[in-house]
């Protein structure tokens, strides 16, 4: 039962990023490259943990992301895991890639310890000023939770106005 509704949530999670995407090349036309990303992105991030045989743990946090145009990030996050605040500024980098179409992965090159292959598929709107996006990573055995965390950043441009 529980695979059931992880392939339709998949389904509808990937169904919603197409109609965004189309949403995001119907805009005038425009195309996406990895220097749509650059600057820096205030980001809201929910959801939640599941460590196998424990309770869910819930995700509530804030995050700066610095993107550098040419496809490598960096972030630092501020929050709460079940209520427990996360270690002050976590840091995390990666690297990132755009599709012409406005879709991308961020791949978290450094991240919480012990956790392999964590990417995060988003969507670029607004010319860049905006990204929606939904963290994947491996199930168990591969790493030690599953992660289910969606969110959506910001361009921070001079007074927190977008371009």
């Amino acid at each position: 039962m529980r695979s059931a509704y992880n392939r339709i949530l998949q389904s509808l999670t990937v169904a919603a990023m197409c109609i965004l995407a189309s949403g995001a090349m119907a805009d005038g036309g425009r195309t996406c490259s990895l220097s749509t990303l650059k600057g820096a992105y205030g980001a809201k991030l929910n959801g939640v943990v599941q460590v196998p045989s424990l309770p869910e743990r819930k995700i509530n946090a804030v995050a700066k992301l610095t993107f550098n145009g040419a496809g490598a990030f960096d972030a630092s996050f501020i929050g709460r895991i079940n209520g427990d605040p996360l270690a002050p500024s976590t840091i995390t980098a990666g690297l990132y890639s755009v599709n012409a179409d406005c879709t991308g992965i961020l791949e978290l090159t450094q991240v919480f310890k012990n956790f392999n292959n964590v990417q995060a598929a988003f969507v670029i709107v607004e010319q860049g000023g905006e990204l929606f996006f939904v963290v994947n990573a491996a199930p168990p055995p591969a790493n030690p939770a599953i992660i289910q965390i969606d969110g959506e950043a910001d361009r921070i441009n001079g007074g927190g106005e977008r371009r």
